[in-house]
């Protein structure tokens, strides 16, 4: 395996291709990444921004530059000494006539030789497509729905929006019964009958048919008969495999397990061999090329059997020890499975060891006070989310669950024990069970639950039966036996394997779309902590938490990413961070908001549609500390600061579900938020409201660049590959997606490294992040951390509790972290030197017995009694990496 020293996520697509990541691969060597980490790469839906909607597992993206650019990609960059990982998508495809493998789907149904290759029921009377932006009968008046005949291809299909659905070829009777010709009558009655196997040869015929002006005029006039004919078209559209549906119908009816909410996204069932195998073929055969080093799987939870894919996966390698990682959220103390042959995962769980870490708890408990006043919050964080998870299980997971009591109440029926179980009763059961869950999913496979599903599983009954919402406990724990498969008959314990397979795959999807995508918009306390991998809850925020958490990970996956910032995260890194200072002045940024809103007339209460209420201004004047400019003025932000906002404001009001949504946007509610963000930033209209901000947000500014340069040290040397995200070289105050995605100025970022080369440039905040960066990863790229032992170190005197410290250490090398994480003393001094007086960091005895250097000031630092003295060390500055071995002092 070659082991990262560093990644850098590169989001392809949006004027993003190979070519242009080509040019760019001697600006990340000179960085020091070592493996560039790419989004999808494979064919995506036409005008996909993303790439995780493939409709090919075999076509590299063409307008990305194809197999040849991703090639000459591959090949430069191994010339530089960089190898590529890319992100891989193997839970679902775009449900999409563009995908081949759907296309047929849509044409032969359960006949399809695709017909496994997607999680579809087809016990179900039809395959349902939830794509009408009407009712069907409405659509079908309204002649929107319109036959032809696409010589191309020689198929008939019905169009819709641009959409184009192809017809089951033996139903092409009915098209071809309303013409005169001969020949129509004679390819009707074999169509009729034809399957799979027999159909192209007929097609063939009929495609040359249309070579004949009278056959073709004749068939263009039944095709103008059906189309004008709303009954005529509709026992055609009748006819086929699929029923078109309003797209609301997807939220309780649809017959294929989706992505999330997302129906125009359809599971593929990779846990059949024959799936697995199409859909990695041109993967691995890139991997045995050499071409890819390693993969990102995303959305491992989303699989019907993670562990068997995975081991799958790891024997189809040409390299059995290539770098392999997951997209992976873990649950509070949830660890990486250690059966999982794995190196580790995408390093969600660094935000939140990193947001306890450098939040002050007794500030984030007087914002709570503060809060609570503001938002009217009378249930707790974990009070909200439950009712928000019962709720989606109940309406935008109704679907799922239907399916889910389905089967559960067909196992009931079989035993004279539990064949009185009520379909609701169950119902209940499973919502209570799958709602009080505290990780994303368990992992029962056929062979059982283990240890850690078990102790989940039993902490959700003892939950769902002390919340009384279901009144037969024996509901409860049938339920819980399904979910053990603590059943003796081989057909009932077949039958609640299935069960908990689809379970399993549906509790992730709940807690994303409740915590993540709902409860995260409506608690906003502070939210820094709304993040993914996060979530805003009191915990020990004590140096010795995050130490014995940094050691319990390199003890377990030393080889996971570790990221501060994804294509995924909710705000950039640094306006994470700087919202994280918020806890050093959460007084004063109490008593500024009740000012503030004073000043722009909020003072009505939340919930009233006609006014934005204090709940949406606290969440504002957080969002606009994170994004805001070190150097902005009220004119500045009316311009693309203003129009970020409002787009953002926007969302989290959807995303938030309360006043509107992204299924019922309520247009007069989300023009009023964005005509508030305009003048809060007016000048003229509220000048002193954005003099008043930028005065009490100068400090805090202050203090999020110090925790930003302490969060990449931490980032960098702690235990964990350090994962880059595009750009953020320098601050990324960017909001939520599609904000954090932008495109990234490559041009400046080339400029610094050519000043840092020839020592030029200024020593602004931006530039002291990049120097850092670029600092940190050539230390990373001498020194092999991936099994450098974690070593706490103490730190003595004043400066106790405002730094923390470690070492990390590999034979005779290795390094000494210093760095800030409580920084208002700092910046109220103005001069951090006079911080570090009297203050010193012991050291371990291999560091003692070298010679330090301070990476950033090429000082050499000494050593008395085993300590050195932080005044020298850190000076005026809040970071310091200090390097010992023989390449440190040659």
């Amino acid at each position: 395996m070659t082991i990262p020293t560093a990644t850098y996520r590169l989001q392809l697509r949006g004027g993003m291709d190979f070519a242009k990541a080509r040019s760019l691969l001697p600006y990340w060597k000179r960085l020091g990444i070592s493996h560039l980490y790419l989004s999808p790469i494979f064919s995506a839906a036409s005008g996909s921004t993303h790439g995780y909607d493939a409709v090919s597992f075999s076509e590299i993206e063409p307008d990305l530059g194809g197999r040849d650019g991703f090639e000459a990609l591959a090949r430069e960059a191994r010339a530089n000494d960089m190898r590529l990982l890319v992100d891989f998508v193997p839970n679902h495809m775009a449900a999409n006539p563009q995908n081949a493998w759907w296309r047929d789907v849509l044409q032969w149904g359960g006949d399809s030789a695709f017909s496994t290759h997607f999680d579809v029921d087809w016990s179900a009377p039809k395959l349902i497509v939830p794509v009408l932006g009407d009712a069907y009968g409405e659509t079908l008046a309204a002649g929107k729905f319109q036959l032809k005949f696409e010589r191309a291809v020689g198929e008939f299909s019905v169009t819709y929006a641009g959409l184009s659905l192809p017809l089951k070829p033996s139903t092409y009777a009915l098209i071809l019964s309303r013409m005169e010709h001969a020949k129509a009558a004679e390819l009707s009655l074999r169509l009729a009958s034809s399957d799979p196997s027999s159909s192209a040869h007929v097609i063939a015929e009929l495609t040359a048919a249309m070579d004949d002006d009278v056959f073709a005029q004749d068939l263009d006039a039944a095709l103008v008969a059906i189309n004008g004919d709303a009954a005529s078209l509709h026992d055609v559209l009748e006819a086929q495999i699929w029923r078109l549906a309003h797209w609301r119908a997807s939220r309780e009816s649809l017959t294929y397990r989706r992505f999330f909410e997302i129906s125009d996204l359809v599971g593929v069932r990779v846990e059949h061999p024959a799936v697995f195998d199409n859909v990695h073929r041109v993967v691995l055969e890139l991997m045995t090329a050499g071409l890819i080093d390693g993969l990102r799987i995303d959305h491992i939870d989303g699989l019907a059997d993670p562990l068997s894919y995975l081991r799958r996966l790891r024997e189809a390698m040409p390299n059995e020890q290539a770098y392999l990682v997951v997209e992976k959220i873990l649950g509070h103390h949830e660890d990486v499975r250690p059966n999982w042959p794995i190196a580790g995962t995408t390093g969600y769980e660094s935000i939140n060891a990193l947001s306890r870490l450098l939040v002050a708890p007794e500030g984030l408990r007087r914002l709570d006070q503060s809060y609570r006043a503001i938002a009217d919050q009378a249930n707790t964080f974990e009070e909200q989310t439950l009712a928000l998870k019962r709720r989606t299980m109940t309406r935008n997971l109704a679907g799922e669950l239907d399916m889910l009591t389905g089967q559960a109440a067909d196992i009931a029926a079989a035993d004279l024990a539990t064949r009185d179980l009520g379909r609701d009763t169950l119902r209940r059961a499973i919502v209570e069970l799958a709602s009080h869950m505290t990780v994303y999913r368990t992992y029962v496979d056929a062979g059982g639950p283990d240890e850690a599903d078990r102790s989940v599983i039993e902490a959700a009954r003892q939950a769902a039966i002390a919340s009384r919402e279901v009144e037969d406990e024996l509901a409860v724990d049938f339920i819980v036996t399904l979910l053990t498969l603590d059943l003796p008959d081989p057909a009932r314990r077949l039958g609640a394997i299935a069960f908990v397979t689809r379970f399993q795959q549906t509790t992730g999807p709940l807690m994303a779309k409740a915590v993540e995508d709902t409860q995260f918009y409506r608690y906003n306390r502070l939210i820094a902590l709304n993040e993914v991998g996060d979530e805003p809850v009191l915990e020990d925020g004590s140096v010795a938490n995050f130490h014995e958490r940094m050691t319990r990970r390199q003890r377990t996956t030393p080889l996971s990413l570790s990221t501060t910032a994804t294509h995924d995260t909710k705000r950039g890194e640094d306006a994470r961070a700087r919202l994280y200072a918020l806890g050093e002045w959460a007084d004063e940024w109490a008593q500024a908001v009740s000012r503030w809103d004073d000043v722009l007339g909020i003072a009505s209460p939340e919930g009233d549609p006609a006014v934005v209420g204090r709940e949406t201004s606290w969440l504002f004047y957080q969002a606009l500390l994170g994004a805001m400019p070190e150097q902005a003025s009220g004119t500045d932000a009316l311009g693309d600061l203003g129009d970020r906002l409002i787009a953002f404001m926007q969302k989290a009001a959807r995303e938030a579900k309360l006043q509107t949504s992204w299924t019922m946007p309520a247009e007069d509610y989300e023009a009023m938020i964005a005509s508030f963000v305009r003048n809060s930033l007016d000048p003229a209209r509220s000048g002193i409201f954005f003099d008043d901000f930028a005065a009490t947000a100068k400090p805090i500014i202050a203090a999020g660049e110090i925790l930003s340069l302490s969060q990449l040290a931490l980032k960098l040397f702690g235990p964990g590959i350090p994962d880059i995200y595009q750009g953020t070289e320098l601050w990324d105050l960017s909001l939520v997606d599609p904000d954090n995605r932008r495109p990234v100025d490559f041009a400046h970022r080339l400029a610094l490294i050519e000043q840092s080369a020839n020592h030029t440039g200024d020593s602004g905040g931006a530039q002291r992040k990049f120097a850092l960066m670029r600092n940190g990863l050539a230390v990373r790229q001498r020194l092999d951390l991936s099994s450098a032992e974690y070593v706490p170190l103490t730190v003595s005197g004043p400066a106790e509790e405002s730094l923390v410290a470690f070492a990390r250490a590999r034979q005779e090398q290795g390094i000494v972290v210093i760095a800030a994480r409580r920084c208002r003393a700092i910046v109220e001094t103005a001069r951090a030197s006079a911080m570090w007086n009297q203050s010193r960091v012991t050291l371990p005895p291999a560091a003692v017995s070298g010679s330090l250097l301070n990476v950033g000031s090429t000082q050499r630092v000494r050593i008395e009694d085993q300590r050195i003295d932080l005044s020298t060390v850190l000076g005026a500055d809040t970071v310091a990496i200090l390097e010992w071995g023989a390449t440190s002092t040659s």
